[in-house]
């Protein structure tokens, strides 16, 4: 019989529900990480056709503004944050870029390299935006993902070795762990309250925290990116089984440090 409080009420069956999803969740995020790893079109989808186009588009020999604005017009939502992004301090803007018709300027402005690191915010921070039920935790890795591209900017400049992918490296080295939790939380997989800690720990965070340089491997390799921004994404953590990975991973590896310390997160790697 279920248990029954002093009224003679049943109690307990909301708490056994949740309890139960606590206990199956660490298991159904590897599950989950199984079928986004192995599913490499579904991972392409997760990038609107039009970025993927004005990727490609940043990364051919005949690029130009004009045909970037012919994409992105038609975009209002990545056209019009980009604009945003462009008149910020972020990329060195000032001038008043306020309407989708001045794409073109917007894209001259910035150049080819930081139009395509500008898409990539737009559409992380769009991914962040739709996490059903854990708005706040997504919201906390939009910031630091911010801070790490940031920081990884810096470092590069700092040490003389900086490349073309710095600040990719930095903003996405974490994007499996978003794109991991916007997925779990879509299929119901993570209880509720799942991240109320500010520094949380236990089964289901080292699932994630275990699995998700693999998705944020295939998630780079599927949208095209350069091998570099792959590489940080996949191999960032393996310092902590003594591994010496690359500069790409190493660079994320100092810039996620930054980064905890930044947006005032608690990780045990900060010290």
């Amino acid at each position: 019989m279920p248990p029954r409080d002093e009224s003679g009420r049943v109690s307990g069956g909301r708490a056994t529900a949740s309890i139960s999803v606590a206990q199956t969740a660490p298991i159904r995020v590897h599950h989950l990480t199984e079928v986004l790893c192995g599913d490499e079109a579904a991972l392409r989808r997760s990038l609107p056709e039009a970025a993927l186009r004005v990727l490609r588009l940043c990364g051919g020999r005949s690029a130009d503004a004009a045909a970037i604005e012919a994409v992105l017009a038609p975009e209002p939502a990545l056209a019009g944050p980009l604009l945003s992004i462009a008149t910020s301090t972020l990329f060195g803007g000032h001038a008043d870029v306020s309407d989708l018709r001045d794409v073109r300027g917007a894209v001259m402005r910035l150049g080819l390299e930081s139009t395509r690191d500008a898409l990539l915010m737009v559409v992380a921070n769009g991914i962040a935006s739709r996490v059903p039920g854990f708005e706040a935790h997504a919201e906390r890795l939009r910031r630091r993902a911010l801070a790490a591209a940031l920081a990884a900017r810096l470092i590069g400049r700092a040490l003389h070795v900086e490349s073309s992918h710095d600040f990719l490296v930095g903003l996405l080295h974490d994007i499996g762990e978003l794109v991991l939790v916007q997925r779990a939380a879509e299929e119901g997989i993570l209880p509720a309250g799942a991240f109320d800690d500010p520094a949380p720990s236990g089964a289901l965070t080292e699932a994630i925290e275990g699995d998700h340089t693999r998705v944020g491997g295939a998630v780079c390799r599927a949208w095209g990116l350069p091998p570099a921004v792959v590489e940080a994404a996949e191999f960032h953590h393996d310092r902590r089984s003594g591994r010496r990975g690359r500069l790409p991973s190493q660079l994320a590896a100092a810039a996620d440090v930054i980064a905890w310390h930044v947006t005032s997160a608690k990780t045990h790697d900060a010290t």
